[in-house]
């Protein structure tokens, strides 16, 4: 956590790693949106969000993106988290 970067601001930053995905086309991403979106259907969604946003934020149950962290995990370096492979295609993902 960072402190308030001055007097003017009253609340703190929180910066985390950024998460690289290698592997996995952006064909491949957008079907794989595709996909969620018709399997999340007619769902009701907080504050009637869009379906691609819901998906990118929520996931498709609890722990959906750190389930996809956990198992595409291909690497890292000091400023950076290495990823690979497609969410709903386990073979695509190296610790799956």
């Amino acid at each position: 956590m960072l402190p308030p970067a001055g007097a003017l601001f009253d609340y703190h930053l929180v910066v985390t790693t950024p998460y690289v995905i290698d592997g996995g086309s952006e064909q491949d991403w957008l079907a794989y949106l595709d996909r969620e979106r018709r399997r999340l259907g007619t769902k009701p969604r907080p504050r009637e969000i869009d379906a691609t946003t819901y998906i990118m934020k929520h996931g498709t149950g609890f722990n959906h993106w750190n389930e996809y962290i956990f198992c595409a995990s291909a690497g890292h370096r000091t400023d950076a988290v290495f990823l690979t492979g497609i969410p709903d295609i386990k073979a695509s993902l190296p610790h799956a």
